[in-house]
């Protein structure tokens, strides 16, 4: 009856008040649950419900809109549920990722997570799985769903909720590493993103840094090389001390260096700057666009030069311009259109549209200008390829039937051809043993030669003032063509000794006369004799 009648009262109570007091009885609110304060052994606290998915999904479909506030505690999470993987956006289930608290929320038609911010401070990971490593994850996150942190590493991975704990084995794995990224793809393969190289950083987006204390920043990048890094988008850095800035670069060779987008450094210590550079070849520098290099310790610059064959030892060779192609070793183009072949190696092609051919054993040295004759499509002479050729700047370039395209030519046996194509062909520099040939007329100004008192002749001498007797040099090939002048000093008659010849015979000595006007003779060598030209 005792028992009734207390019922009766609490009925009563509530009636009248609209609170109810558990184990006190003044409650403070509409329900006020104190602790049993006689019994210390008895549980304190209230139990909701407890439900599997499969439970929240039968309730769900009787929730209306009295029912918002509707509290729960899930014991299993719906990132797997097909509502959710087939419309994230719209699932009732959305937030529930993870076991605990969720409301019911009629507006949004979802239930939401009792407590909706996401981590922002982070915790002592000794704490969480009871070894000392000194390292530090977001607070609330489950270690259990992720593989094992290194010592002295930060994790800071995050990922949306409806596809929460899709990073296992991502996180920090190596010593002193640090994670920072974000992943939206569970189908990344056997390369997962995440810090995993000791002392190696990792922040942005499916970034790998899985060599030793390398570095990806960025998206979809991969470091791993040691001490490599990779910054931007889709690079890659596998070599050791490799660095790639830009977009979709690849620098594999060690120490390599690649910037801008889409260049590839794939030999040792090799660069590879701007877009779409090839440098495949020891100590290669590609700068500018769509460059190719494959000799060693070479460099191209520019828009679509070639440096070297893939496959093919050369080295020390340059590009500079536009569309040049360097072959050999140790040669340079710099201009547009130049082309120094194979094996015509320490040769330079300046200007537009050269060619230096590997026809002899050694083709043209340095050609200047702009399209002068192509030595590929002639035999030339082995005696004398050319050392020096200019062209005149004729645009055709394709054939050798314009002529005069070579303006000035100097062969490696000396010989000058001025206006001369192809000057090196015996039918050019055969025709004289001239040191000097021009094609066409010439002029020159202010021709000085050497004049002086003496009873000698030397080498440069041309005109000879005789205070003596004097012996002509003897006649050679060498000194043919060459004039001297030769006067008395004085009414006294001077003797020219030497093998002589005019019109009227051969003569072994002539002497000047003291007649005024005719102390001077005037002699040219023939090769064989000095010739009287006047006197």
């Amino acid at each position: 009856m005792k028992k009734v009648m207390k019922f009766l009262f609490v009925c009563v109570s509530m009636i009248l008040h609209a609170q109810v007091g558990i184990n006190n009885e003044a409650p403070l609110a509409t329900l006020d649950v104190t602790k049993n304060s006689v019994v210390s052994t008895i549980n304190s606290g209230i139990l909701i419900p407890r439900l599997k998915k499969g439970d929240v999904t039968s309730m769900t479909e009787g929730v209306t809109a009295v029912q918002n506030s509707l509290l729960i505690y899930a014991t299993e999470p719906f990132s797997t549920d097909v509502s959710v993987l087939n419309d994230p956006a719209n699932s009732k289930y959305y937030w529930i990722d993870r076991e605990g608290y969720y409301y019911y929320n009629v507006n949004s038609l979802k239930w939401l997570r009792l407590v909706t911010t996401e981590p922002t401070g982070l915790e002592n990971i000794a704490l969480r799985d009871g070894t000392k490593k000194f390292a530090w994850r977001f607070i609330g996150i489950n270690p259990s769903n992720y593989a094992t942190i290194g010592k002295y590493a930060v994790d800071m991975q995050y990922v949306p909720a409806n596809l929460s704990e899709l990073l296992v084995t991502h996180p920090s794995l190596g010593p002193i590493s640090y994670s920072s990224i974000r992943s939206f793809n569970p189908n990344y393969g056997s390369a997962l993103p995440g810090a995993s190289g000791e002392n190696s950083f990792v922040t942005g987006v499916m970034n790998i840094s899985s060599g030793l204390a390398s570095q990806s920043m960025g998206a979809a990048n991969i470091s791993s090389g040691l001490a490599s890094q990779a910054f931007g988008v889709g690079n890659l850095s596998s070599g050791a001390g490799a660095v790639s800035f830009g977009a979709q670069n690849i620098s594999s060779g060690d120490y390599s260096m690649t910037a801008g987008s889409g260049n590839t450094a794939t030999t040792d210590q090799t660069v590879a700057m701007g877009v779409a550079n090839i440098s495949d070849a020891l100590n290669a520098v590609s700068i500018g666009q769509e460059n190719q290099n494959y000799s060693q310790a070479s460099f191209a610059l520019g828009n679509n030069n070639e440096v070297g064959v893939q496959g093919i030892t050369k080295f020390g060779s340059i590009a500079i311009g536009q569309e040049n192609q360097v072959f050999s070793s140790a040669s340079s183009a710099i201009g547009a259109n130049n082309i120094i072949e194979d094996n015509v190696d320490a040769s330079v092609a300046l200007g537009t549209g050269i060619v230096l051919n590997n026809i002899d054993i050694a083709g043209t040295t340095f050609s200047f200008g702009s399209y002068p004759t192509l030595e590929t499509i002639m035999v030339s002479n082995v005696d004398a390829p050319r050392r020096i050729n200019f062209g005149n700047g004729s645009r055709n370039a394709l054939t050798a039937l314009i002529t005069n395209r070579d303006a000035f030519t100097i062969l490696r046996n000396g010989k000058v051809g001025i206006n001369y194509d192809n000057f090196e062909l015996s039918t050019h520099a055969g025709q004289s043993d001239a040191i000097l040939q021009v094609n066409g007329n010439g002029q020159m100004k202010g021709l000085y030669t050497n004049i002086r008192i003496g009873n000698t002749i030397l080498a440069d001498d041309h005109t000879v003032i005789l205070t003596g007797n004097v012996s002509l040099p003897t006649p050679t090939t060498t000194n043919k063509g060459r004039t001297l002048v030769l006067c008395g000093d004085s009414s006294t008659s001077r003797m020219i000794s030497g093998a002589l010849q005019d019109m009227g015979g051969t003569y072994t000595s002539v002497s000047t006369a003291n007649v005024p006007g005719e102390k001077c003779y005037t002699f040219q060598s023939t090769g064989s004799v000095w010739w009287i030209i006047s006197r």
